[in-house]
């Protein structure tokens, strides 16, 4: 690395280890996004784009339906309380399915009890219910970020 006694730096070293894959598992997508545009339009878009990436990522039906409909849920809360630009983006790990949701508003959300004759304010609500965890932050530059996450079945 070309560090000797005079150079005055710190040095730090990032070790990164990545396990090898094999067979049906080291062709899948681990990262998918989709910019949200066209105002309502963009929800169903959101669901398709979701269902597809679940479907391809091979997740039990159970566990694509749940994404499927966390994703629907936080893309709604986005396009009604958020503004552009707005992005859905699907993570996937060894241990966990990350659904995140990203749009230029800093204001973030929280659960709250929706009324019964309330036709809003349950999305939250139904996205700390049905995932193993979820949060939001304000994102360098403005906006925030508003994800949950699945934990994968271990096989």
């Amino acid at each position: 690395m070309g560090v000797t006694e005079a150079h005055d730096d710190d040095v730090a070293v990032l070790v990164l280890q990545h396990p090898a894959r094999a067979g049906g598992d080291a062709e899948l997508f681990r990262n998918a996004a989709l910019d949200l545009l066209g105002g309502v339009e963009a929800a169903p878009r959101a669901r398709a784009f979701a269902s597809g990436v679940l479907t391809s990522w091979r997740f039990p039906p159970d566990l694509h339906d749940l994404g499927v409909l966390a994703a629907s849920e936080l893309v709604a809360n986005s396009l009604q309380h958020g503004t552009p630009p707005m992005r859905l983006r699907l993570r996937r790990t060894d241990r966990r399915l990350i659904i995140e949701v990203t749009d230029g508003d800093d204001h973030l959300p929280r659960r709250r009890r929706a009324e019964a004759g309330d036709e809003a304010g349950r999305g939250i609500a139904i996205i700390a219910t049905i995932a193993s965890s979820w949060g939001s932050r304000r994102t360098p530059g403005g906006g925030k970020s508003v994800w949950c996450e699945f934990a994968l079945p271990t096989t």
